[in-house]
C-alpha cells in the first residue's frame, strides 16, 4: 500500500521540469529563455522536488520558459531554436523544449 500524506503546503513557488535543473560552481541554476530566444543563466533556490517536477522558491518568475534538453551545449547568451517536445510539461507550466 502506498500512502501520500500532506505535511506542508508550499506557496509562491514556480514549478519546472526536473530536467531543467543544473548544478555548478555557482550553485543550482537553470537556463531561462529571454524574449529574443537567447538564454540567460538564472541561479535558483530549490524548494521541493517530486519526481519529474521541482519547485523553485527564488530565481524564476511564473511564466519563465526554461531549457530542458541540450544545456551542456549552452552558455549565457546562446541563441536557441524551439522544437516540438515529446515529454509532457509539468502541470500548470508553460514548458517548451529548446
Amino acid at each position: 500500500m502506498n500512502v501520500h500524506l500532506l505535511v506542508d503546503t508550499k506557496k509562491n513557488i514556480v514549478l519546472v521540469p526536473t530536467t531543467a535543473i543544473l548544478r555548478g560552481p555557482q550553485g543550482t541554476y537553470v537556463f531561462a529563455v529571454e524574449t529574443d530566444n537567447k538564454v540567460k543563466i538564472h541561479v535558483v533556490i530549490l524548494a521541493e522536488a517530486n519526481g519529474n517536477v521541482t519547485g523553485i522558491s527564488s530565481g524564476l518568475n511564473p511564466g519563465d520558459v526554461v531549457v530542458t534538453d541540450g544545456q551542456d551545449k549552452l552558455q549565457d547568451g546562446s541563441k536557441v531554436e524551439p522544437r516540438q517536445t515529446s515529454v509532457p510539461a509539468a502541470p500548470g507550466s508553460k514548458e517548451r523544449r529548446y
